[in-house]
């Protein structure tokens, strides 16, 4: 009777260490997520299958993909197993149209697990078991599929199409102006934005960081994330103090030196922004 208590109370000991190795020395899938450089835009994101909190639904944003009115939806025969039905979605560009955007977008949210090459030795990849992309299998997709399971995820991976926004999604114009003034000096130069920050709007302008403060919620974007164009220095003191990246275009005013000693970009015009943005030479 005694051995078997004491076999009890071993058994029990070691219940208890289990316990305590599994839950303080085993890491959480959670933790590897975090190795992500990008892990605090997505559980911050209006869309973050599968890193769904009470606070952030698993909802599609306005404005993401689906990108068409009438592009089908075929999620609930996706999620049934009935791959097939992404055949109905097909590549409307020529082939090498847009390599340069799908690489970036492969960089952003798949190469982490893919791995740059993809190989499957991503970052987090390597942990989590991560399947290369460089198979005959994985080659032989057809841009339906590719679609699909960008746009509704499969398995552990998660539902990354719903935060490919639209261009005109991305952008605001910020100004001191009142609304009717700025839609007419816009809509005569042939400007359309669809988010309009203007004095209307609010209640302290620039060099308050309110303005821009307020298109960035409308867009739904962190204001550190954003890039912030200006050409005067209240509006440089504007964006600077709302976190965002800021360039000042110089155009009747020149920096002087405590807009220097922001740290903002200084570019002469628009032309030499795009070149650096977009020109590889």
């Amino acid at each position: 009777m005694r051995s078997a208590r004491v076999a009890l109370a071993l058994a029990g000991a070691l219940a208890a260490g289990g316990c305590n190795w599994w839950y303080n020395d085993v890491p959480s899938p959670d933790d590897l997520m975090k190795a992500v450089p990008w892990f605090d835009h997505m559980i911050t994101s209006p869309a973050v299958h599968p890193y769904e909190t009470a606070g952030v639904p698993r909802t599609t944003p306005p404005g993401t993909v689906p990108v068409g009115a009438v592009e089908p939806d075929v999620g609930a025969a996706w999620a049934a197993g009935n791959f097939a039905a992404a055949e109905v979605f097909t590549n409307p560009y020529a082939p090498g149209d847009l390599l340069a955007r799908g690489d970036t977008l492969y960089g952003w949210f798949c190469a982490t697990c893919h791995g740059q090459a993809g190989a499957g030795d991503g970052l987090v990849g390597r942990r989590m078991g991560a399947l290369p992309l460089t198979s005959d299998r994985a080659m032989a997709y057809s841009d339906g599929y590719l679609y699909a399971i960008t746009r509704y995820g499969r398995g552990v991976m998660g539902r990354y199409g719903d935060k490919i926004w639209l261009p005109a999604d991305r952008w605001a114009v910020v100004t001191s102006a009142t609304r009717r003034l700025a839609e007419a000096r816009l809509e005569a130069v042939g400007i359309l934005p669809k988010t309009l920050v203007a004095a209307d709007d609010i209640t302290r302008g620039k060099p308050d960081p309110e303005p821009y403060l307020l298109a960035a919620e409308r867009l739904g974007i962190d204001p550190t994330r954003c890039l912030a164009l200006e050409d005067s220095h209240s509006g440089v003191r504007a964006a600077h103090a709302a976190g965002m990246q800021t360039i000042m275009v110089p155009d009747l005013v020149r920096p002087n030196e405590d807009i220097h000693a922001l740290g903002v970009f200084i570019m002469e015009s628009l032309v030499h922004v795009h070149l650096a943005a977009f020109d590889s030479d």
